[in-house]
């Protein structure tokens, strides 16, 4: 999560919570986190180490990489991914650019989901994870998906009228055979 983001989601642990506020007590106090010397408020270089506040977060990030962590924060990344399912979730949340109380529902799903699919019920995601389905139009949440229901609703760009033809079609063919 970026450093200067202020929303406080409940399934942040309580570890990573406290190193963001040691972090954000000591850089506000004028001391680098890497190695506890004094920042030039000016320029933001430590005097100690020399190392500008940008360069410490990206050796910090590759760092996480090169040990299987997540390079936002720190936790271990699953199935060789590179970031943590949480992170992950926030990148795509604040793509969707939705209101407040459909960010919140959002995660309120995220935090309750048990790992089917809403939509097909699959227990077993594919390559690329869960999706966040919603109205494109309305802004709206609707659920946590497969990657592969996500593509067929999209495919049939969320018409219901569209969804019914596709099953009158199968079950016609279904009948023929």
């Amino acid at each position: 999560m970026a450093e200067s983001c202020s929303r406080d989601f409940n399934f942040m642990t309580k570890s990573l919570a406290k190193q963001k506020e040691y972090r954000d007590r000591r850089t506000a106090a004028g001391i680098c986190v890497a190695c506890g010397g004094l920042l030039s408020r000016k320029t933001v270089i430590c005097a100690s180490c020399q190392e500008t506040r940008n360069t410490y977060r990206r050796t910090r990030r590759a760092d996480r990489k090169k040990k299987g962590l997540c390079p936002e924060c720190g936790e271990v990344a699953p199935n060789g991914r590179t970031y943590c399912l949480d992170c992950v979730f926030l990148h795509r949340l604040d793509l969707l650019k939705l209101s407040p109380e459909e960010t919140e529902r959002a995660v309120k799903a995220w935090n309750s989901f048990q790992g089917a699919c809403e939509c097909c019920g699959t227990t077993q995601p594919p390559k690329r994870g869960w999706f966040m389905d919603h109205d494109h139009k309305a802004k709206k949440f609707r659920g946590i998906i497969c990657q592969f229901c996500n593509t067929g609703l999209g495919y049939f760009f969320d018409d219901v009228t569209k969804l019914h033809a596709a099953i009158e079609y199968i079950k016609r063919s279904q009948n023929r055979a």
